[in-house]
């Protein structure tokens, strides 16, 4: 039995030897791990402790950026009537012609949504807005019918 305990033990005593040796005590990978969490955080939100990476402070961090980005921004709608936004000369575009107005806001404009009253909703349709993130957005839309309405647009700046 005493022979098989110090075998035990002169294994044991190698194995620590080696795991200093190539310096992987259990300390120095718990520390190495912890400098590489702290690298990953910018910052901690309030209340939470500095150097942590829990993902509750992970989504603190995106909400509040995202927060800072949506309070740096103002919204303004514009009214337009669509009988008066067709491109003259008239030009072909999808299944009828095409519409053309240019929206400005204080600020470089980072979205733009549209809403439409009136009868002549259902045949008016967008195709793009150009110069996103400037102050002026150029909308292009088509329509196959004369009956008027209202374009409204949602405009989101800087």
């Amino acid at each position: 039995m005493k022979t098989k305990l110090v075998g035990f033990l002169y294994i044991a005593t190698i194995a620590t030897v080696g795991m200093v040796w190539l310096g992987l005590t259990p300390t120095k990978r718990a520390s190495a791990q912890a400098e590489k969490t702290a690298k990953v955080v910018l910052y901690a939100p309030e209340g939470y402790p500095e150097k942590t990476n829990c993902p509750d402070c992970v989504k603190d961090n995106a909400d509040k950026k995202e927060q800072k980005r949506l309070a740096a921004t103002s919204v303004i709608t514009q009214d337009f009537s669509k009988n008066e936004h067709y491109v003259q000369p008239p030009v072909p575009l999808g299944d009828g012609h095409a519409l053309k107005i240019e929206l400005t806001a204080p600020g470089n404009i980072v979205s733009v949504s549209r809403g439409c009253i009136g009868g002549g909703c259902g045949w008016t349709h967008d195709m793009t807005y150009q110069n996103i993130g400037t102050k002026t957005v150029t909308w292009i839309g088509w329509s196959n019918a004369g009956t008027n309405c209202i374009l409204t647009f949602t405009i989101t700046h800087q």
